[in-house]
């Protein structure tokens, strides 16, 4: 039986990360001046976005999930993000200290699907979809519209 070639469909992969950028600005409104967000989710788990870095045109931030019923022995979830402000994007770029790459080669040692980036970011885009539907922020957020009219 013939094995089809993986085809990377780099339009899906742009518009997830054009949608992660959106959400992520939702859940991240005073994103120049704070460095930490957290929010609590049916109080069973904590979301985490942690600034890391700050340059002219990007930010990166770690993305973490916990719960109070996470095992000792399982390690925190967490993803680096790198937000693009003049593009309007937000991609993962690292998972459990592995670099992400567009596409790769399979079988490999890391054990990484072919479509690994792809996958990541749309558990992210669920991930802040879920929190901005069920999550509570730790602190008060004071929400402008474009008009700049807090609502």
């Amino acid at each position: 039986m013939l094995q089809k070639n993986y085809k990377y469909n780099f339009s899906n992969f742009m518009g997830q990360c054009e949608l992660n950028y959106m959400l992520l600005c939702q859940l991240l409104p005073d994103l120049d001046n704070e460095d930490q967000f957290e929010y609590l989710i049916d109080e069973k788990y904590q979301m985490n976005l942690l600034v890391t870095e700050r340059c002219r045109y990007t930010t990166c931030v770690r993305f973490s999930i916990s719960s109070s019923k996470q095992p000792d022995w399982l390690p925190e979830t967490g993803i680096d993000i790198r937000l693009y402000h003049d593009a309007g994007l937000a991609e993962v770029v690292d998972s459990r200290g592995v670099s992400m790459e567009p596409v790769n080669p399979y079988p490999n040692s890391d054990m990484l699907q072919k479509n690994e980036k792809q996958g990541l970011n749309e558990f992210l885009g669920e991930w802040l979809s879920f929190c901005l539907k069920n999550g509570q922020s730790t602190e008060e957020i004071v929400y402008e519209d474009l008009a700049g009219k807090g609502e």
